[in-house]
């Protein structure tokens, strides 16, 4: 193989359906059960995956009895599809996947992009914290291994990434409504807000932006609605911080106007590898 082989950036993608490109070539394998393989070892690169764990991904609690040969013919594929950017070790008591210099995995620069960008919220560059984490939600294609999610390891890692990501979309507006971008995440906030009507942080934020781009009663209108298909569908009222909130916006307290930027903590998105 020539030197500069190796220099052909190899990328990997599971922020979405499962993706390998070598260059532009497409290098991912086709069948299912190596494609959860692969999936399995990559929410875990650089660890080792116990080959029961594979097993229990890919075949479920009813495997075959040639299931230890049929892996090694997986592992086997894998190895001649992947480029050698990667190594997939046999390493007791299973296999690890090492990603090398030349090759790239979509979650490790979500999660890279989302810690710059607490970094640099710390330094109170909210500009830069706003771009580093719109950077990293560009990343996404669609829900993560959104076309192997098909055994409860799998579930698992994915709910994980998704949560991270919508974690990552929460941070990034609330630095927007601290460099006073009420008015434009306006929109955005009532799209996620219909999309995921019981997640109250998209609420919260919907009914600050609102008013402090002078819609108080729409703010208001917002938390009725709000409120009640909470008690419809769960029987729960909104959280304390949420009623005061609504109360805040009825009393027109001075402190909901646009804070003077500083800095404040951030939940930290580390996305974890291990879907056991």
């Amino acid at each position: 193989m020539p030197l500069h082989a190796n220099r052909i950036p190899l990328t990997f993608g599971i922020l979405g359906t499962l993706e390998v490109t070598h260059g532009a070539r497409p290098c991912a394998p086709t069948a299912p059960k190596p494609r959860m393989l692969l999936a399995s070892l990559l929410i875990r690169h650089g660890h080792v995956v116990p080959t029961d764990d594979l097993i229990r991904t890919i075949w479920g609690d009813r495997p075959p009895r040639t299931v230890d040969r049929a892996l090694q013919v997986y592992v086997s594929q894998l190895r001649r599809l992947i480029p050698h950017a990667a190594i997939l070790d046999t390493l007791r008591p299973g296999y690890m996947l090492r990603l090398g210099p030349d090759a790239r995995l979509d979650s490790a620069d979500f999660e890279k992009h989302c810690r710059q960008a607490h970094e640099a919220f710390a330094d109170g560059q909210l500009d830069q914290a706003s771009a580093l984490l719109t950077q990293a939600l560009t990343l996404w294609r669609a829900p993560a291994l959104a076309d192997v999610r098909t055994s409860p390891l799998l579930e698992s890692a994915a709910w994980q990434l998704d949560e991270a990501r919508m974690l990552a979309v929460e941070q990034r507006i609330t630095i927007d409504l601290q460099r006073g971008e009420h008015a434009h995440v306006c929109v955005e906030l009532a799209a996620l807000a219909a999309e995921h009507p019981l997640r109250e942080s998209f609420q919260r934020h919907l009914m600050l932006a609102l008013y402090r781009s002078g819609r108080p009663a729409e703010a208001l209108r917002c938390y009725t609605r709000f409120r009640a298909r909470l008690r419809e569908e769960l029987g729960l009222e909104p959280s304390p911080s949420l009623q005061q909130l609504h109360l805040a916006i009825l009393r027109r307290e001075p402190a909901l106007e646009p804070p003077r930027p500083h800095p404040f903590e951030l939940t930290p998105l580390h996305p974890h590898r291990d879907s056991r």
